[in-house]
């Protein structure tokens, strides 16, 4: 789930894509979650920002949806939501569908299942990369609706045609469409804002347009796996950031970044029972899809916590049973 203001501007809290663990469009919609009027204990009004201001606009829709549809499934009442969102000029990775509108939702007759088109993560050690995916199209009026499909036009190198693009639908008919995505990873750019290339898709009936965002993942991947679990650290150079709250976490010791191609600099935290080991790693470059292993053995530092009493002696060595502990660090 988005926020946006009044305006249409995307919140700088909103959540951003791609999804850290599928590399599908997130957020799917956003609503309005800048400055609203919300309820508060004691019977009391207050404004307030954020995700959860967004959230129950998207919920009252449903609930009006479900109203005007009682026997639409969650999926239909999604579809209705997402494409007839309006396009508010973001990246899919940003808006996904776009701003939700409740009018536009009440209206439209047709249904898409799903309600866009995620293609995942590119694989950029082929020269040429395809996949397809299902879109089915349904016709809830009392009417016959003649439709077509129409795309975006498309960056150099990639290629995405629907089969097929023209047909019609009696009412409570159906209809599979299948995308063909083709990304010729010698051509097709990559970006270095949200990791992904997208676009929209046109569904134009007789009576109802629906539009369906699409999008895939075009980047490099770097895996890195500590020998120790749950370590902290930054990625980072002076276009992209990076650290261990960010990562998708394969297990306890790899952790998982999608980012552009670059030459980065690596700090790590990696704590043992009784020591933590800081390792550094400068200017290395990730391309394509990479692998890199951090030992606390390669530390350029470690710090020794230890606990010393009063007279700066260990704790251990101690005789006196009334010592004051002091917590020291020394870095060596």
């Amino acid at each position: 789930m988005g926020a946006s203001d009044k305006t249409d501007q995307i919140a700088s809290f909103s959540s951003k894509g791609p999804n850290a663990k599928i590399y599908s469009i997130k957020p799917e919609v956003v609503a309005p979650g800048v400055d609203i009027k919300s309820t508060v204990l004691d019977e009391g009004y207050e404004y307030h920002d954020g995700t959860s201001m967004a959230t129950p606009h998207v919920a009252g829709v449903c609930a009006l949806l479900k109203a005007v549809h009682p026997d639409w499934t969650p999926d239909q009442i999604k579809s209705a939501l997402m494409t007839t969102a309006l396009d508010i000029g973001e990246e899919v990775m940003v808006q996904g569908a776009g701003r939700i509108d409740a009018l536009g939702a009440a209206k439209i007759n047709t249904t898409a299942a799903p309600a866009h088109l995620s293609f995942g993560i590119d694989d950029i050690s082929q020269s040429i990369w395809n996949i397809d995916d299902t879109v089915v199209v349904s016709n809830h009026s009392n009417s016959v609706q003649e439709y077509n499909i129409s795309i975006d036009p498309l960056m150099a190198g990639v290629s995405l045609t629907a089969t097929p693009s023209v047909f019609s639908l009696s009412p409570d008919d159906s209809q599979n469409v299948v995308f063909s995505l083709i990304v010729d990873n010698d051509v097709a750019p990559s970006s270095e804002a949200s990791l992904a290339l997208d676009g929209h898709v046109y569904i134009d009936g007789t009576e109802d347009t629906l539009h369906l965002p699409w999008a895939f993942v075009k980047c490099q991947r770097i895996s890195i796996t500590f020998n120790l679990p749950d370590p902290m650290f930054i990625l980072h150079n002076d276009k992209y950031y990076a650290d261990n709250l960010t990562a998708n976490w394969i297990d306890l010791y790899t952790a998982e970044l999608l980012v552009p191609e670059g030459v980065y600099d690596l700090c790590a935290l990696i704590s043992d029972v009784d020591k933590e080991a800081v390792v550094i790693k400068e200017e290395f470059l990730i391309e394509g899809v990479m692998n890199l292993s951090i030992n606390s053995s390669e530390a350029t530092n470690q710090i020794i916590r230890g606990a010393i009493d009063e007279h700066g002696q260990l704790l251990s060595s101690s005789s006196d049973p009334f010592f004051r502990i002091d917590v020291f660090f020394r870095i060596l």
